[in-house]
């Protein structure tokens, strides 16, 4: 059996399982519909890592800890005036679209390091505001290509593949979404595997981004800049590490 990657108290597979899911919005083809659902996912993805500290969040605040990207009515309704010409070039040039999941996958899972590290220092929970701000700063100083190379190889399969990808997600994806429209609480114990066959690409995927070193950069940029908040949570209000979690090794 293929020894499973470990980020300390952070669960790569249910990571990459997320990750995978709202990189494959992309290939949805109904205008807005990729977007709500990308988001629903995101934000269930926020709300999941937080379940095991029995944290309680918002469908506004964890759409902002998972990094949604709909933004009210004017988003809505420029992402419609300009999905048909963003939709047109990445189906007739394919690489665009591959390399839009890719970001796509990169980006929730630099996210889900960083939440994991906020929770860690203390500035989770708390405000999710400010908490999304440090994220978004850290994230700016950090590359993260190693593992994009590595998943951009895993999503480099036939069309066919990936719609049939796509095929296998489309339930879970909707049973997803209306779990977080629903605002229903989650669970430590949800994220069940997908369908077997996608779950193998999961496996493949959460291995191509154990990067060690980039995740102690995505951390330690994350960390600078909690002590640089004016009321930076002291070391000893950090948040315990949750008792299904291993502990974290320095």
């Amino acid at each position: 059996m293929d020894e499973q990657p470990t980020d300390a108290s952070l669960d790569l597979l249910l990571v990459a399982r997320y990750a995978l899911l709202i990189s494959l919005t992309h290939l949805i083809p109904i205008p807005l519909l990729d977007m709500w659902i990308a988001d629903q996912l995101r934000a269930r993805l926020a709300r999941l890592q937080l379940a095991p500290y029995d944290v309680k969040l918002s469908g506004r605040e964890a759409r902002l800890l998972g990094g949604a990207t709909a933004g009210g009515c004017l988003g809505l309704i420029w992402g419609l005036l300009v999905w048909p010409i963003k939709r047109a070039l990445r189906f007739l040039l394919w690489f665009l679209l591959i390399k839009a999941m890719v970001d796509t996958f990169s980006d929730v899972v630099a996210r889900a390091v960083m939440v994991d590290e906020a929770l860690a220092a203390g500035l989770l929970p708390g405000d999710v505001i400010r908490a999304r701000a440090a994220i978004q700063r850290a994230s700016r100083g950090v590359s993260t290509k190693p593992f994009e190379r590595a998943v951009g190889l895993i999503f480099r399969t036939t069309r066919r593949e990936m719609w049939r990808w796509l095929g296998v997600a489309r339930s879970r994806m909707r049973q997803e979404a209306r779990k977080e429209q629903q605002h229903d609480p989650a669970s430590p114990t949800e994220g069940d595997p997908l369908n077997a066959s996608l779950e193998a690409v999961v496996q493949t995927l959460a291995r191509a981004i154990w990067v060690p070193e980039v995740h102690e950069k995505l951390r330690a940029a994350l960390r600078r800049e909690i002590a640089a908040l004016p009321d930076a949570p002291a070391p000893e209000t950090a948040n315990p590490t949750p008792p299904d979690a291993p502990e974290r090794t320095a």
